[in-house]
């Protein structure tokens, strides 16, 4: 079933002013780093935030077992404050937070396993001190030169830079990154199906060649050695 996000879910995200004018912007034709849009931008950007959201909460009522959200445009790489890496609203961060403030479930911890080639930077960031999120991200890494590039996919992002209570609930596997024992032996790693809700982000965001169009890497707020 196809629903348009509201808005206000997309701002519980983003904790940000910014939704509106970025609705606005979508709906003229243009691009920006690793973006393109025309005036059915914002149209279809809400419809694959809604459709995500109806389809988490169908599953943390109980109406559904499992499902899987064949939508378009994908989110990951979105940011908190502006899009990224074709992707416009974060459709399962949008889904995470909206299934976790829902009065008709008792979902308050969420498992999200991103599986695509490139990083989820922005899942990552949005949820980096949020100890109710565990965020799994399986890419490839190459030294942080593959996009979205930076440190922020290593694997010693574990989470709470700042809420020692998250720390442990950032897992990045790079596949060229040195992934040791010690990851698989994290508590929080070992506790994950403790978790009520579980997201797999399968984004397909990249181009044929299995890159994007711009090489540059959105700006890493944890690019210092934690």
């Amino acid at each position: 079933v196809a629903n348009v996000a509201n808005v206000a879910n997309v701002a519980n995200v983003a904790e940000s002013p910014y939704t509106a004018e970025v609705i606005d912007d979508l709906k003229s034709n243009g691009q920006r780093n690793s973006i393109y849009f025309n005036e059915n931008t914002a149209e279809c950007a809400l419809y694959a935030a809604g459709s995500t959201v109806e389809l988490c909460q169908q599953v943390a009522r109980g109406k559904l077992k499992n499902g899987f959200a064949a939508v378009r445009p994908p989110g990951h790489h979105c940011e908190c404050d502006s899009p990224l890496g074709f992707c416009f609203f974060n459709s399962v961060a949008v889904a995470t937070r909206a299934v976790q403030r829902s009065t008709d479930n008792n979902v308050k911890k969420v498992l999200i396993v991103d599986w695509d080639v490139h990083h989820g930077n922005g899942t990552q960031h949005m949820f980096y001190e949020d100890e109710s999120v565990m965020y799994v991200s399986l890419h490839r890494q190459d030294q942080g030169q593959f996009y979205p590039g930076g440190q922020c996919g290593d694997i010693d992002r574990v989470g709470g830079f700042h809420n020692p209570a998250a720390r442990g609930t950032n897992l990045n596997i790079g596949f060229t990154s040195k992934v040791s024992q010690k990851a698989v032996e994290r508590p929080t790693v070992a506790n994950a199906n403790k978790t009520e809700a579980a997201r797999v982000a399968r984004a397909g965001d990249g181009d044929r060649n299995g890159g994007t169009t711009s090489p540059q890497a959105p700006s890493d707020p944890l690019a210092d050695p934690l």
